[in-house]
């Protein structure tokens, strides 16, 4: 099959030249492999001849999305008013611009231009994206050197809810070069001294932190409103000694000395 036949598609969003043949296409991708397929597994860019070595040229997108804004075109169209003619590389600059999604957007077989207002909030977007993005790759710059600003904090928040066992993984972790593992997370905030005394261990085993709230019972009273007396003195009859203060000559060892040790004997200076 010569080029001069060829077609221009997209097959799987890479160009290919196709040949149709009994009712399908023959197309020839630039891997140097050739397959069969339907003719609406592609989308058609130019009809040919054609070639693989596709240079596309300087083009007016800007110019072109003036003119354009929020209207529907072919990519055929398209290609004329940004490159100033159809051909087979002007056509795949077409789709480039439409598959870049910025000013054109790729809607079936042609190609839609964005309104200002979808401009102005893509390119709004974009740039919130990649002061984030920027944001990002200098925290983690700071964390590798081990001096963390005030705005790292969301940084060492995500790494701090790895250690606690609140996510699974970590993209600052990820971009340190470290595994997202709850261990590793807690090493880094160690290192970085952010965590001195933190035990993240109850946290991750989903222990409770707080004493439970158990009722406390009062203190048992007896009588109205009067603590027990002891047990050992709750049955001593009234008037009866407490031990150890047994009367003179009692038993058990009470009385007073003088006396027990004459062991019954007279006065002094009486009859013997």
């Amino acid at each position: 099959m010569s080029n001069s036949t060829a077609a221009l598609v997209i097959y799987r969003q890479k160009p290919a030249l196709a040949w149709e043949k009994e009712g399908r296409l023959e197309l020839l991708l630039s891997t140097g492999e050739r397959v069969k397929v339907r003719p609406k597994d592609v989308l058609l860019l130019h009809p040919g001849p054609a070639s693989l070595d596709l240079r596309v040229p300087e083009g007016e997108e800007e110019a072109a999305w003036e003119l354009l804004k929020g209207e529907r075109v072919s990519l055929k169209e398209l290609a004329e008013l940004v490159y100033g003619a159809y051909t087979p590389e002007a056509a795949y600059g077409a789709y480039l611009l439409a598959q870049k999604g910025e000013r054109f957007v790729l809607e079936g077989e042609g190609v839609r231009a964005r309104t200002e207002e979808e401009l102005l909030a893509l390119l709004r977007a974009r740039e919130e994206r990649e002061a984030r993005e920027r944001a990002f790759r200098e925290g983690v710059a700071r964390l590798k050197e081990g001096t963390p600003a005030p705005e790292d904090r969301p940084l060492l928040q995500e790494v701090e809810a790895l250690a606690l066992g609140e996510r699974k993984e970590s993209l600052v972790l990820r971009a340190l070069g470290l595994s997202e593992t709850p261990e590793a997370a807690h090493g880094l905030l160690l290192r970085l001294g952010v965590w001195r005394r933190e035990n993240p261990h109850p946290r991750r085993l989903g222990l409770p932190l707080s004493p439970p709230g158990l009722p406390v019972p009062p203190p048992a009273r007896g009588g109205a409103g009067r603590p027990h007396p002891p047990p050992r003195l709750r049955h001593r009859r009234r008037g009866e000694p407490g031990p150890g203060r047994r009367g003179v000559g009692g038993k058990g060892g009470g009385g007073v000395p003088a006396l027990r040790a004459r062991g019954g004997r007279g006065r002094p200076g009486g009859p013997g």
